[in-house]
């Protein structure tokens, strides 16, 4: 039922949940990756980084330094968040 009206898995759901939650630490200058995933429930920090480069076609250290890159950093957030 959850599929049907979300479109999506509950999983795939969870998982764009959690990416969602870590991308916005990231941003906020969280630097400790494997405490970050501790924190979201991630197995470990590789298994964020996959779940990270899944959704969003990037591991988490790329994507902080796009978001803290200055001028680019709207665009690519509008990015990140468009393809969750």
């Amino acid at each position: 039922m959850f599929t049907r009206e979300m479109g999506v898995s509950l999983t795939r759901y969870r998982s764009r949940v959690r990416v969602g939650r870590a991308m916005d630490r990231i941003e906020a200058g969280e630097r400790a990756l494997a405490a970050l995933a501790a924190d979201l429930g991630f197995a470990d920090q590789a298994h964020l980084t996959r779940t990270v480069r899944a959704h969003l076609g990037r591991t988490p250290t790329a994507l902080r330094g796009l978001l803290t890159g200055g001028s680019e950093r709207e665009a690519t957030r509008s990015d990140v968040r468009c393809r969750m």
